[in-house]
């Protein structure tokens, strides 16, 4: 009975650490340091890539403060499962290394994710799938991290200055991540002297169809407001600087002054290039008018049905045949001498139309 209760003792006896020599500790300090210094550089939630993100959301996507806090939310959804990766440490076990296998594994995938998103054209989709996957992969980096750390410090009665170790390591990239996800920031907005920023003023007036459809009275007190407002809605990405303003009375709108517009030279392709083209400008037009919260409207309006397609064919072709009689009409005003014109050879390097 005795005998049988000394073991019971012994088999639940704890296990008593090895203290390393001095050198072996140094060693595994400076492994610690590094692992924890890398990590939190890499950590998706630091200084380091949340600041440009934020910056990018902002200033460049220009979202609103509740739809950057949506965005938030959603990227946010590995932190609340969280505890699942601690289950996944316990089942699983990556090229038979424990902890050390999981931070190579999923270390070298969030190199990779990181890698490949710095490739890819950045858009809300896109950012928003980086942020969740890094933030997934990075978990299983964090939680091995811990994990491995936590270990060290019991089995080799070093808890305290593992710990030590960890806060310090920890606090320098920190700390730096976030002064460098300023610079970023700073480079996508661009910072030196030569960038200089022209703002365009343009007049605004009320459009020529409003009368026909709400009547006498304006929808919008500012029409240059109205027209910002329209070319967000329609756009992807829009000017971050556009904006409104009244001067001496009269309304204007305000953008970026860049010379970014191309053109294509119509007089210059033939049948089948000119129908790729206007399918092209019919889609972006669609994609403008699907991306505004008319959209169900829009489908709604349009049908199952061919009526609306037969319906603005008729309208093109009574347009073509109308802007040909136009033309007519200007090249007999202008042989009777009605209307002034200057003769001569167009330049070839430049196109007669401006789409």
């Amino acid at each position: 009975m005795t005998t049988d209760r000394l073991e019971s003792e012994s088999a639940v006896a704890a296990v008593e650490p090895t203290v390393l020599p001095q050198a072996v500790r140094h060693r595994i300090f400076l492994y610690l340091g590094a692992l924890v210094f890398l990590s939190a550089f890499g950590s998706p939630s630091g200084g380091l890539f949340d600041v440009p993100i934020s910056f990018f959301l902002k200033n460049k996507l220009n979202l609103t403060a509740h739809e950057v806090a949506s965005f938030r939310l959603i990227a946010a959804i590995p932190l609340y499962l969280s505890f699942v990766f601690g289950f996944v440490r316990d089942t699983w076990n990556p090229l038979g290394l424990r902890d050390r296998g999981f931070v190579m594994l999923f270390g070298a995938a969030s190199a990779g994710l990181y890698a490949l998103f710095a490739f890819i054209p950045i858009t809300y989709g896109t950012l928003l799938v980086a942020v969740v996957l890094l933030t997934t992969s990075f978990l299983f980096v964090s939680s091995a991290q811990h994990g491995l750390t936590s270990v060290l410090g019991q089995q080799h009665a070093m808890s305290g200055q593992v710990s030590a170790v960890w806060n310090v390591f920890a606090s320098i990239p920190a700390i730096a991540a976030l002064y460098l996800g300023g610079v970023v920031s700073e480079l996508l907005e661009g910072s030196n002297a030569d960038d200089v920023v022209f703002l365009q003023l343009k007049q605004a007036r009320r459009s020529v169809l409003a009368p026909f459809v709400h009547g006498g009275s304006a929808w919008h007190a500012h029409q240059g407001q109205r027209v910002v407002e329209y070319q967000q809605a329609l756009q992807t990405v829009s000017d971050p600087l556009l904006g409104w303003a009244t001067i001496d009375g009269l309304q204007y709108y305000v953008r970026q002054f860049r010379n970014m517009k191309g053109t294509v030279a119509l007089d210059a392709i033939d049948a089948d290039a000119l129908t790729d083209y206007a399918g092209i400008v019919g889609h972006l037009l669609a994609k403008g008018h699907a991306r505004t919260s008319g959209a169900s409207m829009v489908a709604g309006y349009v049908g199952a049905s061919d009526k609306l397609d037969k319906a603005l064919c008729r309208f093109a072709r009574a347009y073509a045949d109308q802007t040909e009689a136009d033309h007519q009409a200007l090249v007999k005003a202008v042989a009777r001498g009605a209307l002034p014109v200057e003769h001569g050879e167009p330049d070839p390097g430049k196109s007669a139309f401006r789409p």
